[in-house]
């Protein structure tokens, strides 16, 4: 069996940062957040990102 080294957040995300926070904006989205693997530290190089946001009411 072949291990797969844990990433974090910084690793996963990294210098498309930016990026997701200018999607965001775009979108109106508010207080952008990430959560399972990735925010346990414990994704991998196959792992997707979940992020949570909120959007204004209306």
């Amino acid at each position: 069996m072949i291990s797969q080294s844990k990433l974090g957040v910084s690793e996963v995300i990294g210098e498309k940062r930016e990026a997701v926070l200018r999607l965001a904006e775009y979108y109106g989205a508010r207080n952008v957040r990430v959560f399972g693997s990735v925010a346990r530290g414990d994704a991998t190089h196959d792992s997707d990102v979940d992020f949570l946001v909120d959007f204004p009411p209306g």
